[in-house]
C-alpha cells in the first residue's frame, strides 16, 4: 500500500509532502484545549451558528459516542446525507474520532441515486436531517433502527423511526443551549 506522501509525489512531482502525525480529532482535541472558546465553525449567513472548538469537540464526541453505541467501529461505511449545515462537520468529525469512513452524499440526489450510494458503500447507518429522515425510512433507504437525525445545528442526534439499535435502545443526545 503507497503512502499519502508516495501518491503526492506521483501526482504533484516536487512539491513537498509531509506526512501527518496527527489526526483530525487530535487536532481537534488540541484546538479545544488551547482555545476553548475560539471560533471553529462560523456560518456567516446564518445568525447563531458560531460554534467554539469546545462547542465543536463536545457534539462530536457525543455524536461519536452515539454512533460507536449504534455499532460503529473502525472502517465502517456511515452515510452523511446533510445539506451545508453546522451537522455535516460535526458528524465529520465524529465518524472520524471512531476511525470510520463517511460516504457524503448530496441531498440533491434523487431516491434512486442516494439509494444507489448506500447500497454501493454498503452502510448500515446513514445520519440526515431530520426533515429529511422520514423520506429515507419510507423508502427504505436506511435500514430499519439504523437511521441518525439531527437538527441542522447540531445540538440533537439520535435514532429516528423503527426499531431500536442494536444492543438495545440509544438515549437521544441533546447539547445544552448556548442561552
Amino acid at each position: 500500500m503507497r503512502s499519502v506522501a508516495g501518491l503526492e509525489a506521483q501526482f504533484n512531482p516536487g512539491i513537498p509532502s509531509p506526512e501527518l502525525e496527527l489526526t483530525l480529532p487530535q487536532l481537534l482535541d488540541q484546538a479545544a484545549e488551547a482555545w476553548p472558546d475560539g471560533p471553529a465553525i462560523n456560518f456567516f449567513q446564518t445568525p447563531g451558528s458560531r460554534v467554539s472548538f469546545a462547542e465543536l469537540k463536545q457534539r462530536a464526541d457525543a455524536l461519536a459516542g452515539g454512533l460507536a453505541s449504534a455499532g460503529v467501529r473502525h472502517g465502517t461505511p456511515v452515510c452523511v446525507v446533510l445539506p451545508n449545515v453546522m451537522a455535516f462537520p460535526v458528524a465529520w468529525l465524529a465518524i472520524a474520532r471512531l476511525g470510520a469512513v463517511m460516504v457524503p452524499i448530496n441531498p440533491g440526489f434523487t431516491v434512486d441515486e442516494i439509494r444507489f450510494v448506500v447500497e454501493d458503500a454498503q452502510s448500515r447507518l446513514v445520519i440526515a436531517d431530520v426533515s429529511f429522515a422520514p423520506t429515507l425510512l419510507e423508502v427504505g433507504l436506511a435500514p430499519e433502527g439504523h437511521l441518525f437525525a439531527c437538527d441542522s445545528e447540531a445540538r440533537t442526534f439520535g435514532p429516528f423511526g423503527g426499531a431500536p439499535l442494536p444492543g438495545g435502545s440509544l438515549p437521544i443526545w441533546s447539547s445544552p443551549d448556548p442561552d
